[in-house]
């Protein structure tokens, strides 16, 4: 049987500058359980033969640590982080021009709504004026008194409500 650990795979499975790893089964990984630690250098060897010792250093952490007692993290690639990200953007997008679609209807509709009570007031304006103009002609002292040489009728008297029954009548057809 051959020894599947070749230099090579060794190699592979040092650690790197950069890579994340987490402490485990030393004193070191229960004062902060699961923190992400980068290393600070590559895995080297100290000693030599026996006394053979391989170490990294950790950033954050004085002096160098045994990686045996290290567990290489494996994150999501940056690439993919970003991808998620505009992914989630994207969906977000969506829902943002979903809502201006909604408002922009709301703003339509408020819009009309306006327009049309614009038109109704103006409509009861000038039916707030008739009325005033037919109310002074009634109101006016001068439009009761007869003319002069007492012949005649007032103007009041002579028009016999009929700006009254025309106002009343442009009211009904309105309803």
């Amino acid at each position: 049987m051959t020894n599947p650990m070749t230099p090579e795979r060794i190699e592979e499975k040092k650690l790197k500058k950069g890579d994340r790893v987490v402490m485990h089964t030393c004193i070191e990984s229960e004062e902060e359980p699961g923190k992400i630690w980068t290393c600070k250098s590559d895995q080297f060897t100290r000693g030599k033969g026996v006394f053979a010792q391989d170490s990294v250093f950790l950033e954050g952490y004085s002096g160098s640590f045994a990686p045996e007692f290290l567990q290489k993290v494996v994150l999501p690639s940056e690439d993919e982080r970003m991808l998620a990200a505009l992914e989630e953007s994207q969906g977000d997008i969506i829902t943002l021009k979903q809502k201006v679609e909604l408002y922009e209807e709301a703003l339509m509709t408020y819009k009309d709504n306006r327009a049309d009570m614009n038109r109704q007031l103006a409509e009861a304006q000038q039916t707030i004026a008739r009325q005033r103009e037919v109310l002074d002609f009634y109101a006016n002292q001068e439009h009761w008194e007869l003319p002069s040489f007492g012949r005649g009728q007032s103007k009041v008297t002579s028009d016999r409500g009929s700006k009254a029954r025309e106002l009343l009548k442009e009211g009904s057809d309105k309803a």
